[in-house]
């Protein structure tokens, strides 16, 4: 078993945040504890960004980050529901 701050150690959860960057909407993760769930995932996304931290020079976008910031997790009684994070902008103005 790798240690718990490794990437190994997260695989699983890295798994299912590639299945919701390759789903367009989203997807929904069943599970009997999601507030566990959304904790593990939350932690397999900043294993990442330590690893990228190693991994990429300080100029590259993902040093320190990861790919999946741009996600948002909630919670449902049942399930956490994974999706794109977009705010949409309406316009802007000079004030």
């Amino acid at each position: 078993m790798p240690p718990a701050n490794t990437l190994g150690a997260h695989q699983q959860y890295l798994d299912i945040w590639a299945k919701a960057a390759g789903a367009e909407r989203g997807i929904r993760v069943r599970t009997s504890n999601p507030i566990a769930m959304r904790q593990r995932l939350y932690s397999a996304r900043a294993a990442e960004r330590r690893a990228n931290q190693k991994i990429f020079p300080p100029d590259n976008i993902l040093h320190g980050a990861s790919y999946y910031d741009n996600y948002t997790i909630k919670c449902e009684q049942d399930a956490c529901v994974i999706f794109p994070s977009t705010i949409e902008i309406e316009g802007v103005e000079e004030l």
